[in-house]
């Protein structure tokens, strides 16, 4: 039939289409069927690696050929989507956001290209990016499937396709296969602590209760204790490994010594302060944030150090400030690492009064 409408497509069946204005030829063998002729398809390609595809998806560019970028692609930093493929036949799945102020800018297309370079490709190609880039996961230990970026437009977009991997095991297996164990990849500043969480998880990826005995230990400066609480020492990658049921997992932190960035803000707040003010004798908690190339890094009361003019009040070292009793103006200042915030404080003066007597 010739038609533009809309049509229900019942299950297990498939829509042949083909455009009007396409080879004369194939069009007028469309057209001469008649309803309930069977059709058989069959497709070949010149090039024979073509022949066994199952499945095809376009892409906008191609990235790399033969382990080289490649040039005269488009500039311009956004969202990306990409897959590559290594020489052993690992393929990368790969996003980066973007058009996030204070988040990630994104990136061009021959960023990416060199960044899967970087990790081992040698063939890449972009898909559909800008506010289709969307990765989801379900993690291993978890049961449910999230999106684990941060889509550009706010919320996962409705697309016509996407790429998906699943396990053919469906089902738990109670088969102990690894530990999980998270958070991984955290930022930490020397002195922070972290609680690791060690899973279970079966051969099918599933969670797994376990009650036998964990052994945690570290490849690197910082200390673990039996318990699975890491401490930072010194700027580094330490890796963190969990032993147990004669199998293991482990999780990578990176320490840092010098962050980019120190916020101040109230205590239990997140809004940043550029100043304050204060009643005479009024005492208020402030905390400290910092960030490395935009990442959040973990730190705690004793990675910072706390300052102030003596003329406004006294701060302690966990950030506790009291305003002295009379008016003034002054610093606060706290610093790791050599970065520091500074921060004016003000205390306001007491109320004078003009009082005058007749006779």
């Amino acid at each position: 039939r010739n038609s533009k409408d809309d049509r229900s497509l019942p299950e297990g069946k498939l829509i042949l289409t083909m455009n009007a204005g396409g080879n004369a030829e194939t069009l007028a063998k469309l057209q001469s069927l008649q309803p309930g002729e069977e059709v058989v398809l069959d497709f070949t390609s010149s090039d024979p690696a073509w022949n066994d595809v199952i499945t095809g998806m376009g892409s906008s560019y191609r990235l790399i050929s033969g382990g080289a970028v490649l040039s005269n692609l488009p500039t311009g930093a956004a969202p990306r989507t990409a897959v590559g493929v290594k020489a052993d036949g690992t393929v990368v799945f790969y996003t980066i956001d973007g058009r996030q102020s204070g988040y990630s800018v994104g990136a061009t297309y021959t960023q990416v290209a060199k960044r899967l370079v970087e990790l081992g490709c040698t063939e890449a190609v972009a898909l559909d990016g800008g506010g289709s880039t969307t990765m989801g996961a379900t993690l291993p230990g978890g049961n449910a499937f999230s999106v684990v970026n941060r889509p550009s437009d706010g919320y996962q977009r409705s697309i016509s396709n996407g790429l998906f991997l699943y396990f053919t095991t469906t089902e738990p297996t109670g088969k102990l296969h690894h530990f999980q164990l998270g958070p991984g990849g955290t930022v930490m500043l020397p002195g922070a602590q972290l609680s690791m969480k060690a899973t279970a998880v079966d051969s099918a990826y599933y969670a797994m209760s376990y009650e036998g005995a964990l052994t945690y230990q570290v490849n690197g400066a910082g200390s673990v204790s039996d318990t699975g609480v890491y401490t930072a020492k010194s700027a580094g990658t330490d890796t963190v490994t969990v032993t147990g049921g004669g199998t293991s997992g482990s999780a990578s932190v990176v320490v840092i010594e010098k962050p980019d960035s120190i916020s101040v803000q109230r205590e239990n707040t997140t809004s940043s302060l550029s100043s304050i003010t204060l009643e005479p004798g009024q005492t208020i908690e402030l905390s400290a944030d910092a960030k490395w190339k935009n990442i959040d890094v973990l730190a705690s009361d004793p990675c910072f150090t706390w300052s102030v003019d003596p003329a406004v009040g006294t701060v302690d070292a966990d950030g506790t400030l009291t305003a002295g009793t009379v008016g003034a103006t002054g610093k606060l200042t706290v610093s790791a690492g050599g970065t520091s915030k500074t921060i004016t404080v003000t205390v306001k003066g007491l109320p004078f009064t003009d009082v005058s007597y007749g006779s």
